[in-house]
């Protein structure tokens, strides 16, 4: 993961990324709750993609393994929206409200968690102290 996301801005930078976080997983939960109320049994790409979306927006919320699933959010949403709203009389109409999310999330993906994330927590920088060799530590 340190290699995705070499750094962990801090301050306006990381507040900027944690909303970008906030919004793409607080909506890609949302789109799972959706998908989960109003399927049935049978529809089960209603439930896989309901359940990813909603897992997915729990981790980036959290900021856990950033990258890897705000990459998951753009393609379920991407994929979920093709495929369920496919039939939808207004045709291409149906798809565009989730345009936006879909590049917040490939953005999101691309830019990192920022360090008000567990990523910054878990694979941030560490300060490393080298003794010096010949002398004893004091």
């Amino acid at each position: 993961m340190g290699r995705l996301c070499p750094s962990y801005p801090g301050g306006r930078i990381g507040v900027g990324l944690f909303l970008l976080r906030a919004l793409v997983g607080s909506s890609a939960v949302l789109n799972g709750i959706a998908y989960l109320s109003g399927c049935t049994a049978t529809a089960f790409i209603s439930w896989t993609a309901g359940i990813v979306a909603m897992l997915a927006g729990a981790c980036l919320l959290a900021g856990f393994l950033t990258s890897l699933f705000g990459a998951v959010v753009a393609a379920d949403i991407a994929a979920t929206f093709l495929w369920l709203h496919a039939s939808a009389p207004q045709g291409v109409n149906s798809f565009l409200p989730a345009i936006p999310v879909i590049v917040v999330a490939a953005a999101v993906a691309l830019l990192g968690p920022g360090s008000y994330s567990v990523d910054a927590r878990l694979f941030g920088m560490r300060e490393i102290v080298i003794a010096r060799s010949g002398r004893p530590e004091e």
